[in-house]
């Protein structure tokens, strides 16, 4: 992608000039679904309280599993993404994928809380209370990170840094109704100016959520670094994914 190759270099070569500028951010009202993935979540933490049976970790097992679906659903929903992947008939490793590449969450122990279900539904086997112990703290955490990023998805999003020597910077805008994300690098001592833009509509091929991930993945590495979460290091070596 020549986005990916320009945005890398620009941010190489001039991330130590970056400082934060004003940024907007507008806010979506909560979806209005009756049951919530913490919902799904106390579901579980129920179901492991006192006396355990092979019943209760069976659905303790399957709440955490529909905690995670209800919670990466909701991420698409507020990208405006959910119609694309159901036309597209794009299921959970898809939509893993689009969060991985997105720099919301690395997945792999997601998948591996399939991989649990997956045992139960498909060889009946009952699950460890080990594993389920472990894959609770795993979603509650989860479900916090992707609620961090929550913030970032509303109808429209400025987000901006400036070159504090050079002049210019790095401008990002995030609208939800095509969805549509666009990014502008400038240095005003060289006139350079480069803008990215990329809409995903449901026609759009899959492979345009690529474009679309990484651009956010920018997004929210620099809005990270712009709060003094990471550091430059971390924005350069993530930005490659």
């Amino acid at each position: 992608m020549q986005c990916k190759r320009e945005i890398i270099a620009f941010l190489r070569e001039h991330i130590e000039e970056l400082v934060p500028d004003v940024s907007y951010e507008s806010h979506l009202p909560c979806i209005d679904w009756e049951i919530t993935p913490r919902d799904f979540l106390d579901f579980a933490e129920s179901e492991l309280e006192g006396e355990l049976t092979d019943q209760k970790l069976v659905n303790a097992t399957s709440n955490l599993k529909r905690a995670v679906d209800c919670q990466i659903d909701f991420l698409l929903s507020r990208f405006n993404l959910d119609r694309f992947y159901r036309v597209k008939r794009l299921g959970i490793d898809k939509k893993l994928g689009f969060l991985s590449q997105a720099g919301i969450f690395r997945t792999k122990s997601i998948r591996n809380l399939n991989i649990v279900r997956n045992r139960l539904e498909h060889h009946y086997e009952i699950p460890e209370l080990t594993d389920i112990n472990v894959y609770f703290d795993l979603v509650s955490a989860f479900i916090s990170i992707v609620e961090r990023v929550l913030p970032l998805v509303g109808p429209e999003l400025q987000f901006k840094m400036r070159l504090e020597d050079s002049g210019g910077g790095i401008s990002i805008e995030l609208e939800t109704e095509a969805p549509s994300i666009s990014i502008e690098l400038e240095n005003q001592s060289t006139d350079y100016v480069q803008r990215f833009k990329c809409e995903v509509f449901e026609d759009s091929a899959i492979g345009k959520l690529e474009e679309f991930s990484f651009l956010f993945r920018v997004l929210v590495l620099l809005r990270d670094f712009s709060y003094g979460v990471s550091g430059k290091e971390h924005v350069l070596k993530h930005l490659d994914g």
